[in-house]
């Protein structure tokens, strides 16, 4: 669960509502957010139902680092192999040596919160959903070549947390020093 906010730009707590599937894009209903597994390797996650899809419409957002993939693809397998059927969701599910393996909840709210108890187990400090996108807005934004992109560029740059450049710019979250 924590790769998918480390390892590409986060996308609030909508990894919540994803359901897993290999279905052609154009069976797909548009009325839900789809993380497609496809052959030959590819993954994408297909943004039907998020905060902004008013302004951006739907978005398929690509997952191209191979660790990431590869957790994914071992995390399906795995519900795979302990549900004795392909998993519909993909988070967040119980795990117990002496009961069965059973879908806990697709609520957000829960979702962010088993997120932030996985953070704090690991690293020992507090972490949000909305603390990853920050980080990763302060990344784009302190970023030598932010400096020199054109607002087109920007606007992708910012796109890619299926936000607006304006609305990046809002969580640019710097103390800037006064020269």
């Amino acid at each position: 669960m924590l790769a998918c906010y480390i390892l590409v730009p986060p996308l609030g707590s909508d990894w919540s509502s994803l359901e897993i599937t290999s279905a052609a894009i154009n069976k797909l209903s548009a009325d839900q957010n789809w993380l497609q597994v496809l052959r030959g390797g590819r993954i994408r996650i297909l943004m039907n139902k998020f905060k902004n899809v008013k302004h951006m419409g739907s978005q398929a957002v690509e997952i191209d680092p191979p660790r990431l993939k590869r957790y994914l693809r071992y995390w399906v397998d795995l519900l795979t192999r302990l549900t004795s059927e392909s998993p519909k969701q993909l988070f967040i599910w119980r795990l117990s040596p002496d009961k069965n393996v059973n879908l806990s909840t697709t609520n957000r709210e829960s979702f962010s919160k088993a997120l932030s108890r996985a953070y704090e187990g690991v690293l020992s400090k507090r972490q949000t959903v909305n603390s990853f996108r920050h980080a990763y807005e302060k990344h784009i934004q302190t970023d030598h070549k932010y400096q020199k992109m054109t607002v087109a560029e920007r606007d992708r740059a910012h796109g890619q947390l299926l936000h607006s450049h304006r609305t990046g710019l809002l969580y640019n979250w710097q103390v800037r020093e006064d020269s």
